[in-house]
């Protein structure tokens, strides 16, 4: 997550296998992949403790149009919860949390939406050539996903 107010990430997998299959002579033999996929749609719920570290916090104030640092300040510490208020999703860290003064969380809500790969099928088809008429011999090979 980068965005407070929410941002989508999306990957792409390319599927394969990495098997050798043996070809008799005088054979045709298909090698076909099949995978079948899931979904999960589950609300998550993110916890962020920001603690600050020493006495002060540097803070850069930048104009929005350039982008240029207009002017450089110290906070102290114990103000930030003074800054990031309630109004902006933030609240006080109690002190018996046992975490340092100044400390301040917020919750971050969403939906994750996963779609995934739960199972991946060889399948594995010879023929001869010399007799066309002959059915395909068919063996399948399962391949589970290491949890």
């Amino acid at each position: 997550m980068t965005k407070a107010t929410g941002q989508t990430f999306e990957e792409e997998l390319t599927w394969s296998v990495d098997s050798q299959v043996q070809v008799k002579a005088r054979t045709s033999t298909t090698a076909a992949l099949m995978i079948r996929e899931e979904e999960l749609s589950a609300d998550l719920e993110i916890e962020s403790v920001i603690t600050p570290l020493h006495d002060s916090i540097p803070v850069c104030i930048r104009s929005r149009k350039t982008g240029r640092t207009l002017e450089l300040l110290d906070i102290a510490s114990s103000q930030l919860p003074d800054i990031l208020t309630e109004d902006h999703g933030f609240s006080k860290v109690d002190k018996s949390d046992k975490v340092d003064r100044g400390a301040v969380r917020t919750v971050t809500k969403g939906l994750a939406r996963l779609v995934y790969g739960a199972e991946q099928v060889v399948d594995v088809r010879t023929r001869s050539l010399d007799e066309p008429t002959q059915p395909a011999v068919n063996s399948s090979v399962v391949i589970e996903p290491v949890q």
